[in-house]
């Protein structure tokens, strides 16, 4: 490596500092680990501390796998200043771990010129990410966020993987308590940013959409003087946005934006065929009408960062949804829509929609378990739900977790005939499901993250026993 990615060069400048045993220079700190359990020979360790760990008890593991370097905090290396210079790596010794990986991701990032992409948005954010990073890789080698690393370690865990072999990065922003995304703009400093979309999804976490819509769009307000925002018009909240220095481009279904799409068709796995300005034309192979928003995000971003329409054509037409987002599986004969990776009150609508639209004449069973972050608003939005489940061609609906007993009574308010069991076990709901499902039946399967309600599916596959 080298001055420019150099580790001396940060930690000069780094106020929290402390010492280091030995030539910070002799590591790379472009390889390196939080994770004990996933390490490499070769790599810089760097122990975090949190409410239920220490990975500071893990430092002589790394270095019996062949740690380059340790960078441990300033309570560990007091308590243990002997051992810790017995090592055969260098120790490097900070006031805060955490903060130190946050500090170098940011200074990291501010070496490479490169364009960096930052999304962020109440719902859609991950498949509108691999979206946008499919369509950049047809011509640049692009970094993306791993798995859902969107928060204050994963964002600076994906700022640590740029490095000169990167010629882009797509980083997806995640919040769900005010002031986050402010300071993850800060250390990404996007050069091109967008908010899908603004929705009541976390809540509970802010008070009103208002206060969502401050939060998400912190990151267009972030974006430095000079970059590119681009503005979903469709999206009431978003289309008042505006502020000088930065170029905006208009995105939505309307001919006066500066990118805008026409949905021509949907076929019978629920996929949508778009049009482009009417002059080119998409078929994705991810289910659900609202992937058009997302892919028409992605358009916007390749154009602007110059890819070839026919290779922007062919990276959305070859993309699958990540897992357990609307990631259709066929068991015995039943379509299963697994969506159990998350769920907000405007993503489970699209999902219910999507539910009713694909094989029109199958029965449909919805499987739903809470959604999370809501708040004070919990039971009011668990029953509007209820009230728009009421009104679709459903056949049977699912339920489980403490929040779902105000959809049950939503359903029932609005349609007392709708067939709704409340379970206590997604055990209950996988047997109850063997009993009823026959050959070309759909079921969707929703809730939020902490609800794990993919278990129900695994159940029925054979995956769990």
């Amino acid at each position: 490596m080298g001055r420019r990615y150099s580790l001396k060069k940060f930690l000069d400048g780094y106020s929290g500092f402390v010492t280091a045993t030995a030539d910070p220079d002799a590591v790379d700190y472009h390889r390196f680990s939080i994770d004990s359990r996933d390490f490499r020979e070769g790599k810089m360790f760097i122990a975090l501390r949190g409410e239920r760990f220490d990975a500071h008890q893990f430092i002589e593991d790394v270095v019996r796998q062949g740690a380059r370097g340790v960078v441990v905090d300033n309570r560990w290396f007091q308590a243990n200043k002997a051992r810790a210079r017995q090592l055969p790596v260098v120790v490097i010794v900070v006031r805060d771990t955490l903060d130190f990986l946050q500090q170098l991701a940011a200074w990291n990032r501010r070496q490479f010129a490169i364009p960096v992409v930052a999304l962020t948005g109440t719902s859609g954010k991950t498949t509108t990410r691999e979206m946008i990073a499919n369509v950049l890789g047809t011509q640049y080698r692009t970094l993306r966020n791993r798995k859902n690393e969107n928060n204050q370690i994963g964002v600076p865990l994906t700022l640590l993987h740029i490095n000169p072999n990167v010629e882009a990065a797509v980083v997806e922003l995640g919040t769900n308590q005010p002031g986050e995304i402010p300071v993850l703009a800060r250390w990404t400093a996007p050069t091109h940013a967008l908010v899908t979309n603004i929705g009541p999804g976390h809540i509970g976490y802010f008070g009103s959409l208002d206060a969502i819509y401050r939060e998400k769009t912190a990151l267009l307000d972030a974006t430095p003087s000079g970059g590119m925002i681009f503005l979903n018009t469709d999206d009431p909240l978003l289309a008042r946005y505006h502020r000088e220095g930065v170029e905006i481009v208009t995105v939505g279904t309307q001919p006066t934006n500066d990118v805008w799409g026409t949905i021509v068709s949907v076929d019978d796995q629920g996929c949508v065929a778009f049009r482009v300005r009417d002059e080119w034309q998409v078929q994705l192979r991810v289910p659900g009408k609202h992937q058009f928003y997302n892919a028409l995000m992605a358009v916007a971003v390749g154009e602007a960062l110059g890819i070839d329409t026919e290779e922007m054509r062919e990276a959305l037409e070859n993309f699958r949804a990540p897992h357990q987002r609307m990631e259709l599986i066929t068991h015995n004969g039943v379509l299963f829509i697994n969506d159990a990776y998350n769920a907000n009150p405007d993503s489970t609508r699209a999902a219910i929609d999507f539910l009713t639209q694909v094989r029109p004449r199958a029965r449909k069973f919805l499987v739903f378990g809470d959604m999370l972050e809501l708040g004070a608003l919990e039971e009011e939005l668990h029953r509007e739900i209820g009230h728009y489940i009421a009104g679709t061609a459903v056949n049977e609906v699912l339920l489980y977790g403490n929040a779902t007993r105000a959809t049950e009574e939503g359903i029932l308010q609005k349609n007392a005939t709708m067939a709704v069991h409340h379970f206590d076990e997604h055990r209950a709901i996988a047997r109850h499901l063997k009993e009823v499902l026959r050959p070309g039946d759909v079921v969707l399967i929703k809730g939020s993250r902490g609800m794990q309600m993919e278990k129900v599916l695994s159940i029925l596959t054979g995956e769990a026993e």
